[in-house]
């Protein structure tokens, strides 16, 4: 069973101290990789673990915890350590599992393990022989008061906004209710290469790839670029001879 990477992000020592006591129980899911106190460590430590899941305080020396997820290349399951009410507009394009409000308590903690655990489902099954699942070669996207079918083939990339995720054709750019994650989940992975926290891309409709001194870049046929992040760039890797 391969364990949950986890690194605990808050500038208290005692909540970290809970924290790490409560995970110890579930040693067998969890592996804590990491943890710090302050933000500008949390985006450097967060690009170079790439955990599955942050344990995530607000209030954090150097950036705040929202700086954080805002600049973070990597795109981890986000369990807050504040109440999040007041916060809800700003969360929405972040993959918020659950929130702790302090003091910490272990039913709570409980609970939301529950929670991140039916976030990770457990893989089914292929039948034997089967490498790929079916799936969409078309869709249809709310616009107005009309159902507008798109066909997959047609489609050169997708943009996660906030919890929506936007379809970009050559004629159209639609918004679909569903988040990109949900998007990716039905789109064939051996066409649509998830390159960004934000970006899929139709590498049918890729042109070029390109480095610069810091970035690598990839371009489409309708001649938009987009920044490949670094820790998605082994998905690119297997188009390259």
């Amino acid at each position: 069973m391969n364990r949950k990477k986890v690194i605990i992000i808050d500038e208290r020592v005692i909540v970290r101290q809970q924290l790490r006591s409560f995970l110890n129980d579930y040693q067998a899911e969890f592996n804590l990789v990491y943890e710090c106190d302050n933000g500008i460590e949390a985006i450097r430590r967060l690009n170079e673990w790439n955990p599955d899941i942050v344990f995530l305080g607000l209030q954090l020396p150097g950036k705040s915890g929202f700086q954080v997820l805002k600049e973070i290349e990597v795109l981890p399951k986000i369990v807050l350590l504040h109440s999040c009410n007041t916060y809800t507009m700003q969360l929405l394009e972040h993959h918020i599992i659950d929130h702790l409000p302090q003091p910490l308590d272990r039913r709570q903690f409980e609970r939301c393990i529950q929670k991140i655990q039916i976030a990770f489902p457990k893989a089914v099954p292929q039948p034997a022989g089967s490498v790929f699942q079916d799936y969409l070669n078309c869709f249809f996207i709310e616009s107005g008061n009309r159902l507008i079918k798109l066909k997959v083939k047609d489609i050169l990339y997708l943009k996660a906004e906030r919890d929506y995720c936007r379809v970009y054709t050559r004629e159209v750019a639609l918004l679909s209710s569903c988040g990109i994650g949900e998007m990716e989940a039905v789109l064939d992975p051996r066409t649509f290469i998830r390159i960004h926290r934000s970006f899929i891309v139709n590498i049918q409709n890729a042109e070029e790839i390109y480095k610069d001194v810091y970035k690598t870049f990839i371009r489409l046929s309708n001649g938009f670029e987009i920044s490949i992040g670094r820790h998605y760039l082994h998905r690119i890797k297997q188009f390259i001879f």
